[in-house]
Formats: C-alpha cells, structure tokens, sequence
C-alpha cells in the first residue's frame, strides 16, 4: 500500500466533483426537456 499523495487526492476529489457536476448538468438538461415539452 502506498501512501496518499496529495495529488492522489486532488485527483479523487477533481473526478469526484466532476461526476457529480455531470449529473447535475444532466439533470439541468432533462428539467430543461420537461419545461419545454409541458409549454405545448
């Protein structure tokens, strides 16, 4: 077992962050398709 680098870390928490982003902007995109659709 190595020991964590801080930059390991930085890693871990950068794709962590992104992840969640991602899901949130999918999340923006689908409330996005809804709106629209329940304006017709």
């Amino acid at each position: 077992m190595q020991p964590h680098s801080p930059q390991a870390e930085g890693d871990k928490l950068f794709h962590c962050t992104s992840e969640s982003t991602r899901k949130r902007d999918t999340a923006i995109q689908v409330c996005i398709e809804i709106l629209r659709i329940a304006e017709f």
